[in-house]
């Protein structure tokens, strides 16, 4: 049983995480952007650690999906 749960706690299946992003830039140096990042809102783990003294297991899932635009101006 506990052997599981440290297998089970220290992997995870293959995952595909991907960003998008599109802009338009004006003459005048300005450019206008919107964002995705996880485009598909994938769960996945960034980190997980033991305290094997206390059997506890601690685990860091990653970013969710996040969007945004942004604004530049280039001269």
């Amino acid at each position: 049983e506990a052997q599981q749960l440290v297998r089970d706690s220290f992997s995870q299946d293959d995952h595909w995480l991907g960003d998008a992003r599109i802009a338009w830039q004006a003459d005048s140096g300005i450019e206008i952007a919107a964002w995705v990042k996880n485009l598909t809102d994938e769960y996945y783990r960034t980190n997980t650690f033991g305290m094997f003294f206390n059997r506890s297991i601690s685990t860091y899932p990653g970013e969710r999906r996040t969007y945004g635009l942004s604004a530049a101006y280039r001269f």
